[in-house]
């Protein structure tokens, strides 16, 4: 028996090489069909192979002869070559299985031999052209023939692969007629990035606890399993959530970028991104994979980031990547690990110039002498209501609220968020204004609970003083319900 890794690099650049939706899904499909689609039709060719995963940029395969091993990795590279245009790049690896010894110590094997061929496999470069040729500005690709239209070679494969995606049809191709809303306002774009909590942990453990009674084939079939549940379980809530938030349109304002195991990108309207995140981990919260038991809870980070519409997606994702980590960062540092695993989310709006260092920028504009700026990230179910989603975040919505249906004037508002960038005093005398502003019995409580606009952690890896309202305020754009009425006094 021999078994075979396949790792596919160069899924992001390749993706978000352009802010056109058509040539963003394009690429989408071709990375999905990349392994999903072309390892499962390439493996017919080949007697007693089996596959055994697909996820996260990887296939795990199974195969009688080494011979068959070799081929197929050629095969594969060559097609995925040709669909992406050279854009991708398939490394792999072939070991031939100890079956005296359990399916970890081979699977770990095979990992240190994958390393090893990606440190030394040599970069693969297309032909890009003769210099009569003309070039696309930004990658410097020729512009060919293809029939009757003129294109580079990776925008042709992306846009072909588009055409053929009959079952993304339901998601715009063009966000632009979202621009501008109702009001004449500016709309802005969200790139959600969500990753599955300690996900790799749990299936090396699970790999690691199967029973030494069972022969490695079978120790292969129950890994096989566990991958397909952790693919469908993700799959499946992602396309709950999308019905929940879409149910009554036709053409959604919404794109699925990747969706592979536990990691998922996606891209919609601003104002749709919080709602989105908290549907999607209600949901999730929901489940559990069969072949690790009821009581494994299934969690997830989530980072969004909020941009204008010409912002390069690329940036964007990198930013929402460092937000996912530094939310699934923080669920840790709070003490929610293991058993008690929960979701977190962090968010950050691009007002600005490109920003890819949040860590970087936080540490420069959050943080001040005598307090933070920002509470975020935040977790759902936290204990501490400070840093938990609903009763912390939401919470500090709803303070803005009064009667039943008044909000206090978003410009006023946002004078509460300037205040706290001067610093911890402007922010207290804004306090004063606002109770000297707002006298009337209906909108005390509400004048009162927002002139209390500070929060002190005593104790914990968090202590000091951080600004209350300041992480609303930042999204307050993002956030408030239409018909709601603003009292502008």
């Amino acid at each position: 028996m021999f078994l075979s890794i396949f790792d596919l690099s160069g899924i992001q650049s390749f993706i978000f090489a352009t802010n056109k939706l058509r040539e963003i899904a394009g690429a989408s499909a071709i990375v999905r069909n990349a392994l999903s689609l072309n390892v499962p039709n390439l493996i017919k060719k080949y007697t007693g192979a089996e596959k055994i995963y697909i996820g996260g940029g990887n296939a795990l395969v199974k195969f009688n002869y080494e011979k068959d091993a070799k081929e197929f990795a050629r095969e594969l590279q060559k097609m995925v070559f040709l669909q992406s245009g050279g854009a991708l790049r398939i490394c792999f690896a072939i070991i031939k299985a100890d079956e005296n010894k359990s399916l970890a110590e081979n699977q770990k094997k095979l990992m240190e031999e994958l390393d090893k061929n990606k440190k030394t496999a040599p970069n693969v470069f297309t032909a890009k052209g003769f210099s009569i040729n003309a070039h696309e500005n930004t990658t410097f690709e020729p512009f060919l023939l293809f029939g009757n239209k003129v294109n580079t070679k990776t925008k042709h494969f992306k846009l072909n692969s588009y055409e053929q995606c009959d079952d993304e049809k339901c998601f715009v191709d063009n966000f632009d007629i979202y621009k501008v809303n109702e009001e004449g306002e500016k709309n802005y774009l969200a790139v959600i990035h969500i990753d599955g909590n300690t996900m790799g942990i749990r299936i090396r453990e699970f790999v690691e606890n199967l029973s030494k009674e069972l022969s490695l084939a079978e120790q292969l079939k129950k890994l096989a399993v566990l991958s397909e549940e952790i693919d469908q379980t993700f799959h499946n809530v992602l396309d709950e959530t999308i019905k929940r938030m879409f149910s009554d349109k036709d053409e959604l304002p919404f794109r699925k970028v990747i969706c592979d195991g536990d990691d998922i990108t996606v891209i919609c309207l601003a104002k749709d991104a919080f709602k989105f995140v908290e549907i999607f981990m209600d949901l999730l919260s929901e489940k559990y994979l069969p072949s690790l038991g009821k009581d494994k809870k299934i969690t997830a980070g989530a980072g969004v980031a909020i941009v204008k519409f010409r912002f390069p997606f690329y940036t964007a994702y990198e930013i929402a990547e460092q937000l996912c980590k530094n939310a699934k960062r923080k669920a840790l540092d709070l003490g929610y690990s293991g058993e008690n695993s929960k979701s977190s989310m962090d968010f950050h709006v691009c007002y600005g110039g490109i920003t890819t260092e949040i860590k970087k920028f936080r540490n420069q504009n959050y943080k001040q002498k005598d307090f933070n700026l920002s509470l975020r990230p935040y977790v759902f179910g936290a204990s501490d209501k400070n840093f938990d989603y609903k009763n912390g975040f939401e919470q500090s919505l709803k303070d803005f609220y009064y009667g039943e249906d008044k909000m206090f004037a978003k410009n006023k508002l946002k004078e509460l968020r300037n205040a706290y960038v001067i610093g911890i005093n402007a922010a207290k005398q804004y306090s004063e204004m606002i109770k000297a502003r707002h006298k009337d019995k209906e909108d005390e409580k509400a004048v009162q609970t927002i002139a209390d606009n500070i929060v002190e952690i005593k104790s914990g890896k968090f202590q000091g003083k951080y600004a209350k309202y300041f992480d609303v305020l930042d999204v307050l754009d993002f956030l408030a319900p239409d018909g709601v009425e603003e009292d502008n006094g």
